[in-house]
């Protein structure tokens, strides 16, 4: 019984502290998503409801090894279609209209949040899902 009673308030006191730790990378999220050429993890990417679309977002500083060194547009395209099809319908199957930016972010902070001050845009698309489940681009905004 002082065995049990042990172990329980170790664990009360030192689990906190281990999911607080620098180097807790265990603790982050294994599930991925195939966008492009590339298989990124959930953590990159953020949806969000909002008024009137769906905005998604897409870190590819972690991959900037496994793009080319010069990504075509045709191929950022293609990223945005399948962030669209694959992890922005999933998480909102009601979606009308949506924009994608794929962008990095070069620093984060202590708690892994992205710095804002070193967000560098890459490409923006924003655009619409038929009835019969089919993308339409409008012009592709900024650079």
């Amino acid at each position: 019984m002082i065995k049990i009673l042990a172990v329980f308030t170790w664990a009360l006191i030192a689990l906190p502290s281990l999911a607080h730790a620098e180097n807790a990378t265990y603790l982050r999220s294994t599930a991925t998503a195939k966008v492009g050429a590339l298989e990124v993890r959930m953590d990159d990417l953020q949806v969000e409801p909002e008024a009137g679309y769906t905005f998604i977002i897409l870190d590819l500083f972690p991959y900037r090894g496994k793009l080319k060194t010069k990504s075509s547009a045709k191929d950022l395209k293609q990223m945005a279609r399948d962030l669209v099809l694959g992890p922005g319908l999933a998480a909102q199957p009601a979606m009308k209209a949506f924009r994608v930016a794929l962008v990095e972010y070069s620093q984060r902070d202590d708690y892994g949040a992205p710095v804002l001050t070193s967000i560098k845009p890459l490409a923006s698309f924003e655009g619409s899902v038929d009835v019969k489940g089919e993308l339409k681009f409008k012009a592709k905004k900024g650079k």
